[in-house]
């Protein structure tokens, strides 16, 4: 046992589809005394672990059929593997290397990374430090580039403890070399380095494709300045003041957008590459002079061209699918096949060809094996024998010549080789791949060595190696003569004569190296959206779901069969399917529901993927978590209602004061003597129309400053716009006129009625304070088409028909310079304002898929300009009946702290037919429950109050008699803490002030009931 491994027995997976690979890979593991096993692909070392076999590592290449390393490296590490997730993975690639490879294996679930070719003592050092425990970090690199004398206050550290690794350096010209050198993945600059490294880094982002980290400029400057960093090459401008966290996650994203948007220009490249391909390959089958057949392992004829047709006498078409044999006959003809297919030989042989006219000719067939589509076929070269005897003596008897003619039009590099490895010929397509003439490579036999990569001189093959039985096989790269480096596949067969006697090899190699640029670009970017923490999904144009990354299936699929087949739950709301019919990109937000308990807010974005035609055929689905960001939105919109209250505070208290002054006036009035009883009922009128304004306006605000959960509902514009207005015309200055001008034929829209009405409260109460005592407040209402507004950012938008909302005033008016910042957080102009007032406008409506836009000019006023999409929805308004109050039977316990409250709700219920007790707190309520509840029909009790509040002592009642009946009773509006109480098992709720009709109506409602049940029970 190699005394590097101190554990015996360790089993070892290797997979690779190159059996060259998994051959040399396995052999030099075994020489270690590893337990060695092999498997050709994914998919074989998935059903292994799903039979829960011992596995102590893993080596596997990233590209392979059905199931590759990136899917493999990912289900090792899911929870449906469980016993192999702290089993250590080795990844392997001929093109997938260098730092940022890396950086991007790690996310993957792979430990390391090991670049092929690799020296056996690599592989076995890096195979030894996982299997001992040493696991490889790989970190993503970040440079930080600050201007002399600043510093980035608290981001190096920021982007540390996200896992970076961070280097800092401010001097221009070692930042430019860390550049080329470290080749971070990320670089943020400061914008105070304008004419000198900023120009340089900008420049080269612009113009070298291969300069993949992403740039972030930290900015000082206004709007304008940040626009044309953007327009020079940056990916992002930041202040620099931005908290580190936000830095952080806008890297991330950005990084994210732009691996997205290389990945289609990866896809689109793929596919004309394939179709240039396919285009120069039919040129060249159609370009051969003799006739020239593609049949499959079946022999069944894939594709013939023009030479056949004229050679057979029959079309294209009516050949495609037939049998060669039909056509070809000869002694060996199945063995024949059997060796051009599946041992992958050079064959030559002569047959009997028969035409569809009947006509037999004898000719000589040369087949070799061919890739076609997705499988391996065999192309057969007809040659007629019933040409000039000299010229078939010619070919027959130099078939290198023959060998020669067809390489001058290949694309490949074409070649025979001598024995001693001297190139005897080489095609004309070599100068093209390496630079150097043919003759240079037949000159000199050790000219291919000397050009090789000098990492990759072992692998070119030497000439004792062709002499082997089989295809030799191999991949390097090489410098050619402009310096560049390229990527050859080399493969050759050895020619024997027939006494056995070697003659040389023959073979072509193919230039890989756009493959594997491609392989590794795309490998990049798969491993980039496999890494990112936004679920994203490919569905077909019905919604089926074609691929999800890991994040999609950790956030949605943990613990449930694989998603793929089944249908995006969201492609059936009407917004996203009218977008996706028009073919433009939709993005809103939405509700998820992950569990019976957890519901998370998410920003859905969904983009059509157009094929080279323009036809769209597939959807892209991203969906970033913004739980966090609703609560703390949440959060600032009620700081904001309760500073909207505030403001109005002064007006609220006056208009309190004048309904005070007349219920305390005609209540003086009622305590003297009074000479009618008109009078006594015209002091009662007063009374009570004063009550209920104040009740009225008490309502609203509390409406304004409820705190419920976000509504997704249809609602009218017009009931919003009508609170606003009676607010205003009650707290505001009289000498303000306001008014509303409504005509708007359809005023619904989709949304949170309550969040909508706190934008038109802080819009209305902004232009009050622009008005300088006389002036003009109007909100006007209309619907419009689309195509009727001027608005850019609607165009591209999925609705057809809007609801535009004008909040317009003849204040002061704001300046030219403060239009461009007054969306912005903590912007403000007033003294103690927080400046949270639109920026939180801004955020509401863009959640409602709308826009707003503000036109103003200095002395002429402000105009709000808000859009929604309207609904569908209309409202229907429903006859009010005259109310009745009902009179009844029973005995109520009333529990109110307040001694005005429970008095007057027992005499209410006196004047009706009940019998009535009251008690003034819960506790004492319990005492009197606990002896007396057999007698109790029905219980009042109030929500607020000392020793024990509503919710206690409702459960202790409940202790006492689980079937005890409870109405609650609160001057709150009905808002969340309301429902909380409500849904432990109160039957009923009535709001503070209460009237008679409304509190007889809601106990004749669960007393009546009681009634009409016992009455039935009796029948």
């Amino acid at each position: 046992m190699n005394a590097h491994f101190k554990k015996e027995n360790y089993r070892v997976l290797v997979v690779n589809d190159d059996r060259t690979q998994l051959l040399r890979i396995s052999r030099i593991l075994e020489k270690q005394n590893l337990e060695v096993l092999r498997f050709s692909n994914g998919a074989e070392v998935v059903a292994y672990l799903d039979r829960r076999e011992r596995a102590d590592l893993i080596v596997t290449d990233l590209h392979m059929p059905e199931v590759d390393g990136w899917k493999l490296c990912r289900l090792v590490r899911s929870r449906e593997y469980g016993p192999y997730n702290d089993t250590p993975v080795l990844a392997t690639s001929a093109v997938f290397c260098g730092e940022e490879a890396q950086s991007l294996t790690a996310g993957l679930g792979a430990n390391a990374l090991l670049r092929a070719p690799f020296t056996s003592a690599e592989l076995i050092r890096c195979v030894k430090d996982l299997l001992t425990g040493e696991i490889p970090s790989i970190r993503t690199r970040l440079l930080l580039i600050p201007f002399p004398g600043k510093k980035f206050r608290g981001l190096a550290n920021c982007f540390r403890r996200f896992g970076y690794e961070v280097l800092e350096e401010s001097d221009a010209e070692l930042a430019l070399k860390h550049l080329e050198v470290w080749k971070p993945a990320v670089v943020i600059i400061d914008h105070d380095h304008q004419g000198r490294v900023l120009d340089k880094v900008l420049r080269r982002e612009r113009q070298e494709a291969s300069f993949n980290a992403n740039l972030v400029v930290l900015d000082e400057g206004w709007q304008g300045s940040q626009v044309d960093l953007l327009r020079r090459g940056a990916d992002a401008c930041v202040r620099c003041n931005a908290e580190p966290d936000y830095v952080v996650s806008l890297t991330e994203k950005m990084s994210r957008v732009r691996a997205l948007f290389r990945l289609q220009d990866l896809v689109e490249y793929q596919k004309e590459e394939l179709r240039s391909q396919k285009e120069s390959f039919r040129g060249i089958f159609e370009a051969i002079p003799d006739a020239a057949i593609i049949y499959d392992q079946r022999g069944q004829i894939k594709a013939v061209n023009d030479a056949t047709t004229t050679l057979l006498g029959a079309s294209a078409a009516s050949l495609v699918g037939r049998r060669v044999a039909d056509f070809i006959v000869a002694d060996d003809l199945e063995e024949t096949f059997g060796n051009g297919w599946s041992e992958g030989l050079f064959s030559v042989y002569q047959a009997s060809l028969v035409a569809c006219t009947g006509r037999a000719s004898e000719v000589n067939i040369h087949q070799s094996p061919i890739n076609y589509g997705l499988e391996t076929c065999t192309v057969a070269v007809v040659k007629g024998l019933d040409m000039p005897a000299e010229t078939y003596e010619a070919i027959s008897s130099h078939e290198d010549n023959t060998f020669s003619m067809r390489g001058e039009n290949a694309h490949d590099w074409e070649f025979w080789r001598s024995p001693q490895g001297h190139f005897l010929y080489s095609s004309p397509i070599c100068k093209k791949i390496t630079g150097y003439d043919p003759f240079e490579f037949e000159m000199d036999v050790d000219f291919l060595h000397r050009i090789a990569h000098p990492e990759d001189v072992q692998l070119v093959p030497q000439p004792d190696e062709e002499m082997s039985d089989d295809f030799l096989e191999a991949e390097f790269r090489i410098i050619d003569r402009s310096g560049g480096v390229r990527w050859l596949a080399y493969k050759s067969r050895p020619v024997y004569d027939d006494s056995g006697n070697y003659l040389g090899c023959r073979g072509a190699m193919r230039d890989l190296t756009l493959h594997k640029q491609l392989e590794g670009e795309k490998e990049r970017l798969v491993a980039a959206v496999e890494q990112f923490s936004d679920s994203i999904a490919i569905t077909d144009l019905e919604g089926h779901l074609e691929y999800v990354n890991p994040a999609f299936e950790r956030n949605f699929g943990e613990g449930k069969e694989s998603p793929l087949g089944s249908v995006y739950d969201m492609i059936f709301e009407e917004p996203i399917q009218n977008a996706i019919a028009q073919g433009a990109v939709w993005s809103g937000r939405r509700t998820r529901k992950v569990s019976e308990e957890e519901i998370k807010y998410v920003e859905l974005t969904v983009s059509p993927v157009r094929d080279h035609d323009g036809v769209m055929s597939n959807l892209v689905w991203s969906e970033r978590d913004v739980t966090a960001e609703v609560a703390m939105q949440e959060r600032l919109m009620r700081a904001q209602r309760m500073e909207a209250i505030g403001t109005l505070a002064g007006g609220v208290a006056h208009d309190f004061n004048n309904l005070l002054s007349g219920i305390l006036g005609y209540s003086s009035l009622l305590k003297g003597e009074v000479s009618t009883w008109q009078e006594i009922q015209q002091a009662a009128d007063v009374i009570e129309r004063a009550a209920r304004r104040a009740a009225d306006l008490t309502q609203k605000l509390l409406g304004f400053a409820r705190q419920g959960k976000h509504k997704h509902e249809a609602f009218s514009i017009h009931e919003s716009v009508a609170e606003v207005l009676t607010l205003l015309t009650r707290t505001t200055d009289p000498r303000i006129i306001i008014e509303g001008v409504l005509d708007a034929e359809n005023p619904w829209i989709i949304g949170d009625s309550g969040q909508v009405g706190q934008v038109l409260l802080n819009l209305a109460i902004n232009s009050t304070h622009a008005i300088d005592q006389n002036g003009r407040l109007t909100i006007y209402t209309r619907n419009l088409r689309r195509d009727q507004i001027t608005e850019p950012m609607l165009q591209n938008q999925a609705y057809e028909e809007y609801l535009e909302i004008r909040v317009e005033d003849t204040g002061c008016g704001i300046p030219e310079a403060q239009l461009q910042r007054i969306f912005e957080p903590f912007f403000t102009t007033k003294e103690k304002g927080s400046g949270l007032g639109l920026a939180m406008v801004y955020g509401i409506v863009q959640n409602h898929d709308g826009w707003i836009h503000v036109d103003s000019a200095v002395g002429e006023g402000t105009t709000f300009i808000l859009y929604f999409p309207v609904s569908e929805f209309e409202g229907k308004k429903e006859q009010e009946a005259a109310p009745t109050i009902l009179s009844g039977k029973g005995k109520i316990l009333v529990i109110d702290d307040e001694e005005i409250v429970r008095n007057i709700a027992a005499k209410m219920l006196r004047r009706i037919g009940y019998e009535v007790i009251t008690v003034e707190d819960g506790q004492e309520a319990v005492e009197y429950y606990a002896a007396n509840y057999k007698y109790i029909d029905l219980v009042i009790v109030d929500m607020m109050m000392p020793r024990m509040d509503g919710r206690e002592c409702f459960r202790a009642l409940r202790s006492i008699n689980p079937d005890v009946k409870a109405i609650l009773s609160t001057g709150y509006s009905h808002n969340q803490t309301v429902q909380e109480i409500m849904d432990e098992g109160l039957l009923g709720f009535i709001g503070k002030p209460f009237e008679l009709q409304e509190i007889a109506s809601a106990v004749e409602k669960l007393i009546g009931k009681l009634e009409r049940e016992e009455e039935d029970d009796a029948c």
